[in-house]
C-alpha cells in the first residue's frame, strides 16, 4: 500500500490553515476584550468624577457625636451584634455620629465608626 504523496500535503495544509484561523480568533477575542474593559474603565471614571463634581448634601455633612442608647429607632441589639463581630475582628469603636445637614438643625441617620490598628483599616 503507497500513500499518495500529494494527499499527505494537502491533509498538512489543511492543518496549518485551521490552527491560523483559530490563531486568529483567539487574537481578536483578546484584542475586543481589552478594548471593552477599556471602555467601561473610562465610563466608570467619567460616572466617577460627574458625581464627585456634583457633590451632594453628604458630602458636606457635619458628623455630630452621639449617646447611640439615646438614638430613636436604632435596634441596641443588632447594633451590639454587630459591634461585637468587627471587635472580635480586631476593631476599635472611635465614634458614634449622626449627621448635620448643611443649612439644617435636625440630626439623620446614625453611625458607628470603627478602626482596626495593626492592619490600618477602618468601617462604618
Amino acid at each position: 500500500m503507497k500513500l499518495d504523496s500529494n494527499a499527505s500535503l494537502f491533509f498538512k495544509l489543511d492543518w496549518v490553515i485551521s490552527l491560523s484561523i483559530a490563531f486568529v480568533w483567539v487574537v481578536l477575542f483578546f484584542l475586543f476584550k481589552v478594548q471593552k474593559n477599556q471602555v467601561r474603565r473610562k465610563k466608570s471614571r467619567e460616572i466617577a468624577e460627574r458625581a464627585t463634581a456634583a457633590g451632594g448634601p453628604y458630602r458636606a455633612a457635619e458628623r455630630i457625636e452621639v449617646d447611640a442608647r439615646i438614638v430613636d429607632g436604632l435596634s441596641q441589639q443588632e447594633l451590639q451584634q454587630l459591634t461585637d463581630a468587627f471587635e472580635w475582628l480586631g476593631f476599635v469603636r472611635v465614634l458614634d455620629y449622626r449627621l448635620r445637614l448643611p443649612g439644617r438643625t435636625d440630626l439623620i441617620g446614625f453611625g458607628r465608626a470603627l478602626v482596626n490598628r495593626e492592619s490600618f483599616v477602618s468601617a462604618r
